[in-house]
């Protein structure tokens, strides 16, 4: 039989990890920090990686989006990836193991919550505007400062694979496998592309 789980509508980002446990993220009473945790049979944890991240914070009163991730989870290898909307790294780690962890940086720095806050909200960069878990990898929509869209795909140990150059600019995507197509939208303008990749 099903059992329904009822979770608090306050939560975000929530992914399912097992029939009884979920990873969500939740804004704190002071608005300064996304706060990672687990939830299974209803009580709440959380690991070494969750705590390390967690410290991140803005001060009060700053746009609490500066912490906005993207994220994805394959469970059979219990690995989460978290792409930082706005900071220029993508995080991996155990849900359930918390000494497995890894972070891939984009360029020569990493950027911060303060160089974030500093180029205010109409100068504000994204980074990663979504992720996707496949069986072997994981594919990541980055834009970066260069503000030309690409989709870079990464094994689970965050070595990179490939990369495909978009030329229209999109807001989501998917592949279907079987047919080797790349589909891509827009919503903004509601446009759908596709695009052949039966040999990349």
């Amino acid at each position: 039989a099903e059992s329904s789980i009822k979770l608090e509508r306050s939560l975000f980002n929530v992914v399912r990890i097992d029939s009884a446990s979920f990873f969500c993220r939740r804004v704190d009473g002071g608005r300064t920090v996304q706060e990672r945790f687990i939830i299974s049979n209803g009580k709440e944890s959380s690991n070494h990686s969750m705590d390390v991240l967690n410290e991140y914070k803005v001060q009060p009163g700053d746009d609490i989006n500066i912490l906005n991730a993207a994220y994805c989870y394959n469970s059979e290898r219990d690995i989460l990836i978290e792409a930082p909307m706005y900071l220029n790294y993508l995080n991996a780690y155990s849900l359930k193991d918390s000494s497995t962890g890894a972070t891939l940086f984009q360029g020569d720095e990493a950027s911060t919550v303060t160089s974030v806050k500093k180029r205010g909200r109409r100068n504000r960069v994204t980074m990663y505007h979504q992720v996707v878990s496949y069986k072997d990898y994981f594919a990541a929509l980055y834009e970066g400062r260069s503000h030309r869209q690409t989709i870079q795909f990464y094994d689970w140990e965050l070595s990179p694979l490939a990369s495909l150059e978009l030329d229209k600019d999109i807001n989501s995507f998917d592949l279907d496998l079987k047919r080797g197509v790349l589909y891509t939208l827009n919503y903004e303008t509601d446009e759908v592309w596709y695009y052949d990749i039966s040999k990349f």
